[in-house]
């Protein structure tokens, strides 16, 4: 099983992006491989939290975040909490979510406008995030199309993602 993990590579190559490692890029290139395989099998991705730090790396599946705003802050307080506890460099959150046009005024799972996307967070102790994305659709036989992922070059982009 280890030796299977050693020569394992993703078959998602993604862009460097600032304030992201290489070991921070080839982790997220795994997990998109992930994510992937699990949306084609009709599957959703539950959000995964990766915890980056000395010792290697800490995995927490979080459910409830598309829920009311007490819960997403208990949340976040768990997660930082965990960040301390562990002294992690980097946190990154990987999510399935749905991504409404920029000024829709609905929520995204009711637009009739909606992507699919796989989103991509990641931030360190400044608690500055670098944002990534996948988009994909699925057609009425079931066959899913990704387009390439892309880290976002806006702050304005910080808001167009909702579970």
């Amino acid at each position: 099983m280890k030796h299977a993990k050693e020569t394992y590579r993703p078959t998602l190559r993604i862009p460097t992006a600032p304030r992201i490692s290489v070991e921070a890029k080839e982790l997220i290139e795994e997990t998109l491989d992930q994510a992937r395989w699990a949306i084609t099998q009709g599957k959703r991705w539950a959000p995964l939290v990766q915890l980056m730090h000395r010792g290697g790396v800490e995995n927490m599946r979080i459910r409830g975040f598309g829920g009311a705003e007490e819960e997403k802050r208990l949340i976040t307080r768990h997660i930082e909490e965990e960040r301390l506890r562990l002294n992690a460099s980097l946190v990154i959150m990987t999510s399935d979510v749905w991504a409404g046009a920029p000024g829709d005024n609905v929520r995204p799972s009711r637009s009739p406008s909606r992507t699919e996307a796989l989103m991509v967070a990641a931030w360190g102790a400044d608690k500055v995030s670098t944002l990534g994305s996948q988009s994909y659709s699925r057609s009425l036989d079931g066959t899913v199309l990704f387009d390439e992922f892309e880290w976002s070059t806006s702050e304005s982009d910080r808001n167009r993602f909702a579970i």
